[in-house]
């Protein structure tokens, strides 16, 4: 399938369809796509899970920090009934992230667990600084992925850029090599990631992160960029000065791929951001993506989208109060949905892809174009 300023790669999908970053995973449930392209609503097919506004770090980017201060936690009782709704619900995936670093929540441990037994695939985003023996034998077993938020090659870069203790580098490397061992020893498929988010005050950084990730036995590296959400991001224009040394480095971090480690250059964020003036290139004039990814806030909070985690205008219900499939697409969610501005939507929109795939099998004309 080929379309002015969209291609989708039909050659290699037999790889991609095992790979967490084809874009375009969406087309395999086409019953999904059938429902959003008639616009009408489903239920979601990942769970976002945010445990905790508690972190152990304190990064000086991150985009959820005015929210640390709120100490918000779910109730371990209301988790356990949100993963029960996930089952009833068909939920294929939950997807364990912050808010906060999951993994400071007391009972993770159970949480995890407990969904396994539905045989609900999961996920995690986490710093890795607190994994436990417990917790990495389990990921490196049980899980479909995790991905672990390092954004450094040194102990003085993650010190000064996650706010971290001194021994935490060193630790979290440890954990992401101690996972890797798991998931070789048991044979597991767990893909295994090191994410590096990039901007002035860690650039210096990239080539020995990505040297060290190629060294611990995991799936990738993933590089891109880090934003400020509604200003104008000039570090990543195409004239800057970061970006032609970025333009070097990306070329020199290529070279340490194998056929097991990939350098995952997420070239098409770096590009959204330079088309910023044009709304970030998208030709789209709703979200649908929403409708198959739900966020569960620390406080409950059942937002519509996680760019509006902790906005009360932006919650549609609160898991404190009625159960999660009584939530979603009530009337609120519908109301909400007619409301989104895209132009307002920020550039790293998890809702993107999705919504540029609905936009152009609608716009997509088979006749004209396989003429």
């Amino acid at each position: 399938m080929k379309k002015k300023g969209m291609m989708i790669n039909m050659n290699s999908l037999d790889n991609e369809f095992d790979n967490i970053f084809f874009k375009y995973k969406l087309i395999t449930y086409p019953d999904v796509v059938d429902k959003l392209l008639k616009d009408e609503m489903v239920s979601p097919i990942n769970l976002e899970i945010n445990l905790t506004n508690l972190c152990n770090h304190n990064c000086i980017w991150c985009t959820y920090g005015y929210l640390h201060n709120t100490n918000d936690t779910l109730k371990s009782d209301v988790v356990f009934k949100l993963i029960d709704s996930a089952h009833n619900m068909g939920i294929k995936s939950i997807t364990w992230t912050g808010g906060g670093e999951p993994t400071v929540h007391k009972d993770f441990l159970q949480f995890i667990k407990y969904a396994d037994k539905y045989g609900i695939k999961q996920g995690l985003n986490t710093n890795g600084a607190l994994l436990t023996d417990e917790m990495i034998d389990f990921i490196g077993k049980h899980f479909s992925y995790v991905r672990f938020s390092v954004d450094a090659g040194k102990s003085v870069t993650l010190i000064k850029c996650h706010k971290a203790k001194k021994d935490d580098f060193d630790k979290v490397i440890s954990n992401i090599k101690r996972v890797s061992d798991v998931k070789k020893k048991s044979a597991s498929k767990v893909i295994i990631g090191f994410s590096f988010l990039i901007d002035n005050s860690n650039i210096d950084d990239l080539i020995p992160a990505v040297e060290i990730a190629s060294t611990l036995g995991i799936n990738y590296i993933q590089i891109k960029p880090i934003v400020n959400y509604y200003s104008s991001n000039e570090q990543f224009s195409e004239e800057s000065e970061m970006w032609r040394k970025l333009d070097t480095d990306f070329c020199k971090a290529k070279t340490f791929e194998t056929e097991t480690f990939k350098v995952r250059i997420l070239e098409h964020k770096f590009t959204n951001i330079q088309k910023q003036q044009e709304n970030y290139g998208r030709k789209y004039k709703k979200c649908v993506g929403c409708k198959v990814m739900a966020s569960v806030g620390a406080d409950g909070s059942v937002d519509l989208c996680c760019a509006y985690k902790g906005i009360k205008e932006w919650s549609i219900g609160n898991i404190n109060d009625k159960n999660f499939d009584d939530i979603w697409n009530n009337e609120k969610m519908k109301k909400l949905l007619k409301n989104v501005d895209i132009c307002k939507c920020p550039p790293m929109c998890k809702a993107d892809e999705i919504n540029r795939l609905i936009n152009f099998i609608e716009e997509f004309d088979a006749n004209k174009e396989f003429i």
